[in-house]
């Protein structure tokens, strides 16, 4: 079967790179050769070394190091200027402009992304090639098959490939039959105790538990898996 091609945002002449399917851990050296080339094509070449702002990764670095506030400034709201909204323009003006006034909320650049290889700000005008990126990402994890691959990308923010990659990698590197035993026991030794706990919140600790547990079972061999 010939690789598949993703094809998105047409008008932003992003090149086309097949998609190499990740579905066994034999195949991780090469699928990170292919995902790096990935970022070169499509000029993120800093993706590894960026975090979503105000995400999880950014509030453990600013518990460790407060002065990256200062390269990354809470954004200041602008409460004097009046606020562009693309319905007061008309559509032959946008069309000019090259504007789509069907641009959905995740296309919004309505999360930012703090590249800690250059201590700045990534560019909005990334965006395009980041969803490009996520989108040849999460095919590779899919396969060739209809339903969603052993990892699940809902565990990070949309459009953040380093942080995917990161759990990827992490889980990837790791994993082994005493890896799954050890996960095994996270489930079956989790006990509610109702002096410590409410009832609902262990409720949703064990869910956390039982996904990690199908996430970790779906990379090992068939034969091993619960």
């Amino acid at each position: 079967m010939p690789p598949k091609t993703v094809r998105l945002l047409e008008s932003q002449s992003l090149e086309d790179i097949p998609v190499f399917y990740f579905t066994e851990k034999a195949q991780w050296p090469e699928f990170k050769r292919a995902l790096a080339s990935c970022g070169l094509t499509w000029g993120l070449p800093d993706w590894m070394t960026t975090i979503v702002y105000r995400g999880a990764e950014y509030v453990e670095l600013i518990a460790k190091h407060e002065e990256i506030k200062v390269h990354f400034p809470a954004p200041v709201a602008q409460v004097d200027e009046k606020k562009f909204d693309v319905n007061d323009v008309s559509s032959a003006l946008l069309k000019t402009l090259g504007i789509s006034t069907l641009l959905g909320d995740d296309l919004k650049p309505s999360q930012r992304y703090c590249n800690l290889t250059t201590l700045k700000w990534e560019e909005d005008k990334k965006l395009p090639a980041r969803q490009h990126m996520w989108t040849w990402f999460n095919t590779a994890l899919r396969g060739t098959g209809a339903q969603v691959g052993p990892y699940l990308t809902k565990q990070v923010p949309v459009y953040d490939i380093a942080g995917l990659f990161r759990r990827l990698a992490a889980l990837v590197d790791i994993l082994t039959i005493c890896t799954l035993d050890e996960v095994i026991s996270g489930v079956t030794n989790l006990e509610f105790d109702p002096t410590k706990q409410e009832l609902f919140e262990y409720i949703l600790d064990l869910k956390r538990a039982l996904e990690r547990l199908k996430e970790t079972s779906a990379w090992l061999r068939e034969a091993d898996r619960v």
